[in-house]
């Protein structure tokens, strides 16, 4: 019986987990700039919600997940 691998050595980010990451860094960026150039809320969450929507039609549409094989 083969020893359990360290959690170290099995981490990998995929494409998935990197849009899951980046969406509130997205939005929160998106929306603090649009806020401090527009200085209005509502255009700034509309343009945060607008940045957040192409990362999610990208990690679903565009490059949908797919299964990993099992080994």
């Amino acid at each position: 019986m083969n020893p359990p691998e360290p959690m170290g050595s099995t981490l990998s980010a995929s494409r998935q987990d990197l849009i899951l990451f980046a969406l509130p860094l997205a939005f929160f960026g998106t929306f603090v700039l649009g806020r401090w150039i527009v200085d209005s809320t509502v255009l700034a969450i509309g343009a945060a919600g607008i940045v957040c929507l192409v990362l999610l039609v990208d990690g679903l549409f565009v490059n949908p997940p797919v299964p990993e094989e099992r080994k």
